[in-house]
């Protein structure tokens, strides 16, 4: 087991978060490119957070939403509106284009100096999503699409994509969107 101390800063390849949620057969599958937050703030970070109480799971492979969101506001909230439309957050899978922290997304490196394990956990999200595709049920909303529609084009054609307009945005305008686009697929019959 990892031991955290609150008086550390955080090493962004601590507390690596490649898929949230459920991989087997959720109804929502959001898009994310890196898990965010100051790596150097350990108090921003959810995980650190339940590290601290003991609850910090390998997010590597997927840690539950009904645990993390207790710590994580942001998810919280998202987490809502998809309930406002009967998706509950055991049906609900992020997955995450880079699995370490940065501040910003320009912050990502190019692939080629990525570490072997984020290499390998790309490759798996893009397996995981590739089958749910092929099975046709999940709605996948692209909060952020730029990286994940470069990597899988096959996106663009999938009858359940919807990316967001909002290339950046207050996440109050981004979950505002989140739920006119539930709202849209509600009425076209998508979920």
């Amino acid at each position: 087991m990892i031991m955290y101390t609150q008086n550390t800063g955080a090493d962004p390849f601590v507390f690596p978060v490649s898929r949230i949620g459920n991989e087997d057969d959720p109804k929502l599958v959001i898009l994310l490119t890196n898990p965010g937050r100051n790596p150097g703030d350990i108090n921003q970070i959810a995980e650190s957070k339940m590290g601290f109480l003991d609850i910090y799971h390998d997010s590597i492979s997927g840690m539950k939403f009904s645990e993390y969101r207790q710590k994580c506001p942001w998810w919280d909230n998202l987490l809502r509106i998809a309930e406002e439309f009967g998706i509950t957050d055991d049906k609900v899978l992020s997955l995450e284009y880079y699995m370490y922290h940065t501040l910003e997304a320009s912050s990502i490196p190019a692939q080629s100096k990525w570490t072997p394990e984020a290499r390998k956990q790309l490759q798996i999200n893009k397996t995981i999503l590739t089958d749910l595709m092929n099975e046709g049920d999940a709605l996948i909303f692209a909060y952020y699409f730029g990286n994940w529609e470069k990597e899988m084009p096959r996106l663009l054609t999938y009858s359940k994509y919807v990316r967001s307009e909002l290339r950046q945005g207050h996440p109050t305008a981004k979950q505002n969107e989140m739920r006119r686009i539930l709202q849209s697929c509600r009425n076209r019959g998508l979920i």
